[in-house]
């Protein structure tokens, strides 16, 4: 059907985050949950940062056997020591495990060309990396240098106070340069909903609102510039 072509693995699981901030061992449960769901076909990666792996395999280890199966694909973030975070990631991951984390792609901020290039260095090839660019700044150039690295690019879209979301204005400048460099892109941060809404910043009682980007507005916008 054309609704699952559309929106087949596309949203990936970032329940360690806020608005959720779930622990390490509720997140891994509610991922094994959802990947035996009926709507599992829109399940994406499991969102990890680096310094977080090994609490991730010792939560995976933890789960009942009935869902320590298969292969789960995970984004995993990199911090300000790339380098580290590899090595960290190469030491935890290589045992056998009877559920295969895989590795599917990296996320990592970058503010300048001078910065994709460098991590291009750093990076092995094989794995898609998603790199989160400031709306403010020249996004032409970082997003032609991401094009020619082979990388794609990251929005962040909102947070949990209303400042943190961009206007709209500034997402349609992040979507069109995209276009222009012909790259792939995600977003995060304030998509909680599939289409455009005012709503709590956070799952608190009494927590403030602001008006939040609905995922499908975003997907939408951008098929329709390209």
């Amino acid at each position: 059907a054309a609704s699952k072509t559309l929106l087949r693995g596309l949203v990936d699981y970032a329940g360690l985050f806020p608005p959720a901030g779930l622990s390490m061992a509720e997140a891994v449960a509610n991922y094994a949950k959802y990947r035996q769901a009926e709507e599992s076909w829109m399940l994406g990666r499991f969102v990890v940062p680096a310094k977080r792996l090994g609490e991730l395999v010792a939560a995976v280890d933890g789960l009942p056997e009935k869902d320590r199966v298969g292969k789960w694909g995970l984004s995993v973030l990199l911090g300000s020591e790339v380098a580290e975070d590899l090595t960290r990631e190469a030491a935890l991951l290589s045992a056998p495990q009877e559920v295969e984390l895989l590795v599917e792609s990296y996320e990592v901020p970058a503010n300048s060309v001078e910065q994709i290039e460098s991590l291009r260095a750093l990076i092995p090839e094989g794995r898609e990396v998603f790199v989160e660019l400031p709306l403010d700044g020249d996004l032409q150039a970082l997003t032609a240098a991401l094009a020619r690295v082979g990388f794609s690019a990251k929005m962040r879209t909102g947070g949990v106070v209303a400042e943190s979301f961009p206007s709209p204005e500034r997402v349609l400048g992040f979507l069109d340069a995209c276009l222009r460099a012909k790259i792939a892109w995600k977003a995060t941060a304030g998509l909680h909903h599939p289409v455009r809404r005012e709503a709590p910043l956070t799952y608190e009682v009494g927590c403030g609102s602001a008006t939040m980007f609905g995922y499908l507005n975003v997907f939408l916008a951008a098929l329709a510039l390209w």
